[in-house]
């Protein structure tokens, strides 16, 4: 059993302790069943360590996690020397929440566009599932953001209780999207270039050509590989970002419709608000009009 954590992003953790070590004497690791789950990051040497009965051997530059209520222990000695950064943090599980009669679901980043505001409920039924472990991490931002955590612990800043818990949090984001970085095919590479043209060139109308100029490959065979994974075609991803654009300018700035349209490429404005109603449901003028400054659920 991997002992993996998953909590729901509407969650956040509690930093309980937070600090560097650096071994001077042979030492095991005792034996104990923690309340809390511990972040351990090895900055130099090596740690064994077992978890339930399974041995995990810990070297430089690899982050892991134990889980709470479950067993670790050392069997073989920490060596002086060995340089770590470890948290202790508590984190409901996604199911032993205060939500836990809502549905949950495993978050999966999205390159497609997001138009409508996030809601709570999406936060309370989505949940995130850390990796076990990350490898070949010495130098990285994360390691930063690790001893930086610690230092902020140890500090004499007044509102070091909130900055570590947030400081948390943004390191374990880091570690979920992680799993994410590389793009797994050449398709979904060539997609992501794509997404990168569509926005440098938001503000014009769309040419096919200059996407097959630019990636030097037909548009055809470009748009099978963008449709699966965006769910969109290429146009509608940049119609997209045009409309977004749009939506952000009439509920941020004084501009006519016609002003708007303009800057975004569209010749022609009730082209534009044909389009904009298209996507929203509103007119540019209605949608204007149907922005208020306090929201509720």
């Amino acid at each position: 059993m991997n002992h993996l954590i998953s909590y729901r992003i509407s969650e956040q953790p509690l930093v309980g302790l937070a600090d560097i070590r650096t071994t001077h004497n042979p030492f095991k690791h005792i034996e104990r069943t923690a309340p809390f789950h511990v972040l351990l990051y090895i900055m130099k040497g090596e740690l064994p360590i077992v978890e339930d009965g399974t041995e995990y051997i810990l070297s430089e530059g690899t982050l892991f996690f134990l889980k709470s209520y479950t067993k670790h222990w050392g069997e073989k000695l920490i060596m002086p020397g060995t340089s770590f950064a470890y948290v202790h943090f508590r984190l409901p599980d996604a199911y032993d929440s205060l939500y836990s009669n809502a549905p949950v679901a495993e978050f999966t980043p999205q390159i497609s566009l997001e138009r409508y505001r996030i809601r709570p409920r999406e936060f309370r039924e989505t949940m995130i599932t850390l990796p076990k472990r990350i490898d070949n991490l010495l130098g990285s931002n994360l390691e930063y953001k690790l001893k930086e955590l610690a230092s902020v612990y140890n500090s004499d800043d007044p509102f070091r209780k909130l900055r570590v818990n947030a400081m948390l949090s943004d390191i374990l984001v880091d570690c979920y999207r992680l799993q994410f970085k590389t793009p797994t095919t050449i398709k979904d590479i060539r997609a992501d270039e794509i997404v990168s043209f569509l926005r440098t060139h938001r503000d014009e109308p769309f040419n096919s050509q200059k996407i097959e100029e630019h990636m030097k490959l037909s548009y055809k065979y470009l748009e099978e590989g963008f449709k699966k994974r965006t769910g969109m075609t290429i146009q509608q991803y940049h119609t997209a970002l045009r409309i977004r654009e749009a939506e952000r300018l009439l509920g941020s700035s004084t501009q006519s419709v016609s002003e708007i349209s303009e800057q975004l490429g569209y010749s022609d404005p009730l082209y534009f608000s044909n389009v904009f109603k298209k996507h929203t449901g509103y007119s540019p003028r209605a949608y204007r009009n149907s922005i208020v400054t306090v929201v509720t659920e």
